[in-house]
Parts: C-alpha cells; sequence; structure tokens
C-alpha cells in the first residue's frame, strides 16, 4: 500500500514536471541582454574576484600538490597517478588548504590591482576634465582682464583695428559670398 502511494506521488511529479513547460507563457521566452550599466561597478568586481578565485582553484591544487610533494617528502609524486601512493588525509586537508589559501589570495590580489588602477584612472580623468563653466571673452578684451562697465571706459581704450580681408582669391570682385 504504502509502495502504491509513493509510486503514484512520483507519477503526479514527473507528469507535471514535463508538462509544465507546455504551459509557459511565450512572453517569458524573450531574453533582454544586460545593458552596460545596469548593475554597480562594486558587483562586476566581485563576480571577477570569484571567477578568478573558482576558476584559479584546479590549477593552484595541481600545482601545490607538486610543490607540497617535493617539500615535505623530497621527491615527485605523480598527482594525477593512482597506482602510484596516494597522500594520507593530513596531507590531503593541508594542500586543500594550501590551495585555498593561495585561490582567494590571486582573487583578493586581483581585485587590489584593480581597485587601485581604477582609482588612478578616476584621477586622472578628473584632471583632465574641462569645467562646466563657458566664459565669453569680448573681441579686443585681454583673458584675465576685468570687464569694462561703461561705454566711457571703452572709449579711453584703444581698439583694435578691424582685420583685413584678402579680395585677391574673389572671382570677379565679389566681395561677399555665402558658402
Amino acid at each position: 500500500m504504502k509502495s502504491k502511494v509513493i509510486r503514484t506521488v512520483i507519477c503526479i511529479i514527473i507528469l507535471i514536471s514535463i508538462s509544465a513547460p507546455s504551459f509557459a507563457d511565450d512572453s517569458s521566452t524573450t531574453i533582454e541582454p544586460y545593458t552596460k550599466n545596469e548593475f554597480p561597478s562594486w558587483a562586476h568586481d566581485i563576480r571577477r574576484t570569484e571567477i578568478i578565485t573558482f576558476g584559479s582553484l584546479p590549477f593552484v591544487t595541481l600545482w601545490v600538490t607538486v610543490a607540497y610533494s617535493a617539500i615535505a617528502n623530497g621527491e615527485f609524486h605523480n598527482p594525477l597517478d593512482k597506482s602510484g601512493s596516494s597522500y594520507s588525509t593530513t596531507d590531503q586537508k593541508n594542500i586543500m588548504m594550501i590551495a585555498a589559501a593561495s585561490s582567494i589570495s590571486l582573487g583578493l590580489t586581483d581585485l587590489t590591482i584593480n581597485l587601485i588602477q581604477r582609482g588612478i584612472r578616476g584621477a586622472h580623468d578628473k584632471k583632465l576634465r574641462k569645467p562646466d563653466v563657458i566664459t565669453i571673452i569680448p573681441y579686443g578684451q585681454q583673458p584675465g582682464a576685468p570687464a569694462a562697465d561703461s561705454a566711457k571706459d571703452s572709449k579711453n581704450e584703444p581698439q583694435p583695428p578691424a582685420p583685413e580681408i584678402p579680395t585677391d582669391y574673389l572671382q570677379g570682385g565679389i566681395e561677399s559670398a555665402i558658402f
């Protein structure tokens, strides 16, 4: 009796899980890609650190195993050879702890380097950024000199002569043209 109930429950679960995609809404199948600024920079940094930490773990474990056998035993043991002498439980724990610590330090080192580089880039961009204020300097006034407040002050200052416009490039005596 108990086995019939279990079989029935398992069959119902299988039928529901198989038929669930047929009841799905078609609008949920459209996937939009993430935009560049959808996540903050700290989320990108944490994800990059996680990828480097866990991605380097197998390689670091292999090299730690080789180095551990050379240092602890004084001879090279192939870590991929199943028929050779195996490591004790304490040796395996030591190898995994050293490999995990090395992988975490690789991830944190990369995070530190990226944060320092971003800080340097931000300071450099801040230096290069021009101010948002636009200053219009009237013709004839030197930059940094106080502006003339009245027409009397401007009469005392000598006005620069108007620039001469060359006319020898014009054809047929046309003195003004719209291009």
